[in-house]
């Protein structure tokens, strides 16, 4: 702690008030580790984040966005009246979004907190925003290159989100990331030197069994996948494994898969659920599905294995990285060895039995207090 004393911290807080996906979830836990280093720790907000939020018109906001992409000045961020823990600048992660679109070039915002120590203070942004503080230690998340490297599994736009990643990489003092595999391919495909990268993991919190069970489900005695449906989370392969291998064990599928509802009178389709619903059907699964083609880290497949439910996962990439010895890999390109994991999850209960024991083990690398701690590593030998 002593070493960050008079070094005021920050992060973006353009994600926090858009919870339900990983990147969000991962925002709130920097958001907890920078408290616990620093609770008077900043959040930057502008007039679309919770704590400025306003419901304005179609009209007025197109009128903003029209601002913002010609606005040429650079904006200042000053304290918000509002908190002494929120810093403030109008309409900066639009002004940002709307200038790169643009121009492909980075907003910097000129500081207005006065450094009493004459220390650089530090803002770790908790995604590739093209948005920097001048004068300040700037340190970006790049969770993943996915685009980049399988283009054909996602639908961003991988020239734009390339020259993205060309002007943070130019602009920051450091790249986080959140697994060794993310860390290998932001090196390999951005060039970025290796000693400018670092793997702070993440942190994660076992799924909880609050809620009641939708559909009439009963405990351990269905599959679930939870996810979206991008070409690189596998849905097909896993809808078709399931009506092979999947005995009379029922897949619930959560999010946007309504075009399976008729594929298989075993397949249940649920849209987007609160946490609370999506903790209780993760806990209560036979075993969590998740043969994802590539991810940067796999955030299902670490949180189902702290609630001690089974995992059938991949056998490659960041997903057997995070999965250890602790889940039953496979081939995500092979239907029948998916299928064949379905049915050794169903029929060999010593084998599911030792997953379930095995996840939480496994798991406990990615704790809140080893993330903090982590992060509070690297933003000491920044601050140095």
């Amino acid at each position: 702690m002593s070493i960050l004393k008079g070094i005021k911290l920050a992060m973006d807080g353009r994600i926090l008030n858009r919870p339900g996906s990983g990147i969000a979830t991962y925002a709130a836990q920097l958001r907890e580790a920078q408290l616990s280093l620093q609770p008077e720790a900043s959040l930057i907000v502008d007039d679309d984040c919770a704590l400025h939020f306003r419901s304005d018109n179609i009209v007025t906001i197109s009128k903003r966005s029209l601002e913002a992409r010609f606005c040429n000045s650079q904006p200042a961020l000053r304290q918000s009246d509002i908190g002494e823990n929120a810093l403030y600048a109008a309409d900066i992660y639009r002004l940002a979004a709307a200038r790169f679109r643009r121009h492909f070039r980075m907003t910097s915002l000129r500081p207005t907190v006065a450094e009493t120590s004459g220390r650089r203070h530090l803002v770790h942004w908790s995604l590739p925003l093209p948005v920097r503080i001048d004068g300040w230690i700037n340190i970006y998340t790049v969770h993943d290159v996915i685009p980049m490297t399988h283009p054909e599994l996602t639908p961003m736009d991988a020239e734009r989100h390339a020259k993205l990643l060309d002007i943070v990489m130019r602009q920051a003092d450091h790249i986080v990331t959140v697994s060794d595999h993310a860390r290998s391919e932001i090196i390999r495909v951005t060039g970025c030197p290796a000693d400018r990268v670092t793997n702070c993991g993440v942190a994660v919190r076992p799924a909880g069994a609050g809620a009641p069970l939708p559909l009439s489900l009963r405990s351990k005695d269905y599959f679930i996948y939870v996810g979206s449906g991008e070409k690189r989370k596998n849905i097909d392969r896993i809808v078709e494994a399931h009506s092979i291998g999947g005995a009379d064990v029922p897949l619930v599928l959560v999010g946007d898969h309504h075009q399976y509802r008729d594929k298989n009178l075993n397949i249940f389709c649920l849209p987007h659920q609160p946490e609370i619903v999506i903790n209780s059907l993760i806990h209560h699964a036979l075993a969590l599905v998740f043969p994802s083609l590539v991810e940067g880290f796999g955030l299902p497949v670490a949180e189902a294995m702290a609630a001690g439910t089974a995992v059938l996962t991949s056998d490659r990439g960041a997903l057997a990285e995070v999965a250890g010895q602790a889940a039953l890999l496979v081939d995500p390109e092979d239907v029948d060895a998916i299928a064949n994991g379905f049915r050794r999850l169903v029929f060999d209960e010593a084998l599911r039995q030792y997953y379930e024991r095995a996840g939480p083990l496994q798991v406990s690398k990615f704790s809140q207090a080893g993330f903090a701690k982590r992060i509070e590593a690297l933003y000491a030998a920044l601050a140095c």
